[in-house]
């Protein structure tokens, strides 16, 4: 049996979870929604995975890479220069947001994404509710 073969059986033994799914979705919307209503934020949502075509082509597509969280984006953040304060540069810092329902945790290969870009200078974040974007990002300055 090739690997497609092998893929394609343990795609066939999977059932939807249309609940989390739905909740999931939401989620993230929910969270793109309250980000782009920032103006020092670009946001856009990432579809990772593994799919094939319901009837028909038996073709296994692996969209993004394994790992990768559900949100992507730039968060423009002021940078102190100088150890005063006296001194200022804005900078796009990259971040990750990974949407979380229920008892939902990070797997293996994301959190090897989240080490692997934290090193890099990326800021990540694991958002669980509707609360935690308002919370982390809140509209109005503190």
């Amino acid at each position: 049996m090739g690997a497609v073969e092998v893929c394609e059986a343990w795609l066939d033994e999977v059932e939807p979870m249309p609940d989390q799914s739905a909740e999931h979705s939401r989620l993230v919307n929910a969270t793109l929604l309250h980000l782009g209503r920032r103006s020092d934020m670009l946001v856009t949502k990432r579809v990772v995975g593994v799919f094939r075509r319901l009837a028909g082509d038996p073709t296994v597509y692996h969209i993004g890479t394994p790992g990768e969280p559900d949100i992507q984006g730039v968060w423009l953040r002021l940078l102190k220069l100088d150890a005063n304060g006296f001194s200022y540069s804005l900078i796009g810092q990259a971040i990750a947001i990974e949407c979380k329902t229920g008892l939902g945790r990070l797997s293996q290969k994301q959190r090897a994404w989240r080490e692997r870009f934290i090193s890099c200078g990326g800021q990540y974040f694991v958002v669980r509710s509707d609360e935690d974007p308002q919370r982390i990002w809140p509209l109005t300055p503190r």
